[in-house]
């Protein structure tokens, strides 16, 4: 009796498995929970209805951060007020900002404007597309 227990469970287990992994649902639920503790909506339930309706709806989902918060991590980093940084610390920034454990890609030199790595110097606008793109959650559980 036991065995033909373990076995149900195994293939329930297997089944609710291979179901979350198809419908990619800890990423939206990763999604969801970056955006509600970074944001503290003050009605968390409504906010993540409104993203799970831009979701459906085939919008793009919010950026986690703001236009003034990307001007202030490139200001953070460019201290000497040169209005450019280096290819080295715009990479390092990506490191350190990176989602890989929701499988989000390393930004690379080759991610990165030609003419910006021939110079070696990334502009504010710049560094803002790319970290900016890096931390959108990409809507990767659409159907």
């Amino acid at each position: 009796m036991a065995a033909a227990v373990d076995v149900a469970y195994d293939k329930q287990r297997t089944s609710t498995t291979a179901y979350v992994r198809k419908e990619k649902l800890q990423e939206l639920l990763a999604h969801l929970l970056q955006h509600v503790v970074y944001r503290m909506p003050d009605d968390p339930r409504a906010f993540m209805i409104e993203e799970l309706e831009k979701i459906q709806l085939k919008k793009p989902p919010t950026p986690l951060f703001t236009e003034e918060e990307l001007d202030t991590m490139f200001a953070l980093i460019d201290v000497t007020n040169q209005k450019h940084i280096s290819v080295a610390q715009t990479l390092n920034a990506c490191r350190n900002l990176s989602q890989d454990e929701l499988g989000g890609k390393q930004v690379t030199e080759a991610d990165l404007p030609a003419e910006v790595v021939a110079s070696g110097r990334v502009p504010r606008e710049v560094f803002k597309a790319i970290v900016g793109k890096q931390l959108t959650t990409q809507n990767s559980w659409a159907a």
